[in-house]
C-alpha cells in the first residue's frame, strides 16, 4: 500500500477507497450532466405550462434554470404566459426569470403577454394579460426578481 510521510516522519498508510467512492459518483454524474439538464429544462417548461409551482420550486431545488431555453428559444416564463398562469409568471419573475429572453423569431415574454391583450375577445383573457404586464412592470421597475 501507498504511503506519504507526515510531519513526525512516521509512515501513514493512504486510503484509496474514499477516493474510489468519490469518483464512482462524480464521474457518472459529469456524463450525464448535459443531458440531466435537459431533462430539467423540459420539466420545468411543462410545470411552466400547468401552473404546478410547487413542481417548479421543486425542480429549482434540483438546479433546474429558469431561463433555459430550448432550440426555438422558447422558456418556462413563455410557457406560463401563453398558458395564462399567472401565478407561475409571478413565481418566475421572483426566482430570476428573465423577461427580455426571446424566442427565435425575437419575441419576448411580454411581447406574448401584450399580444394576448390586443388580442383578447373576451374581458377575462384582457384582465389576465393586463394582470401579466402588470406583474412584467413590477419585474422592470425590481419590485420582483431574486427572493
Amino acid at each position: 500500500m501507498a504511503s506519504f510521510e507526515n510531519r513526525q516522519n512516521e509512515s501513514v498508510p493512504m486510503q484509496p477507497a474514499p477516493i474510489l467512492a468519490f469518483l464512482l459518483v462524480a464521474i457518472p454524474l459529469l456524463l450525464a450532466g448535459p443531458a440531466f439538464a435537459a431533462d430539467l429544462c423540459q420539466e420545468i417548461e411543462n410545470a411552466a405550462y400547468e401552473g404546478d409551482n410547487e413542481k417548479i420550486l421543486e425542480l429549482i431545488g434540483q438546479g433546474a434554470d429558469v431561463n433555459c431555453q430550448f432550440p426555438d428559444g422558447w422558456t418556462a416564463l413563455m410557457h406560463a404566459v401563453y398558458a395564462s398562469r399567472i401565478a407561475t409568471v409571478r413565481l418566475l419573475l421572483e426566482k430570476g426569470a428573465d423577461a427580455y429572453m426571446k424566442k427565435e423569431d425575437g419575441v419576448t415574454a411580454i411581447d406574448m403577454a401584450e399580444a394576448k391583450r390586443k388580442l383578447a375577445t373576451s374581458d377575462s383573457t384582457i384582465a389576465e394579460a393586463g394582470q401579466m404586464l402588470n406583474l412584467f412592470a413590477e419585474w422592470e421597475d425590481g419590485l420582483l426578481g431574486w427572493d
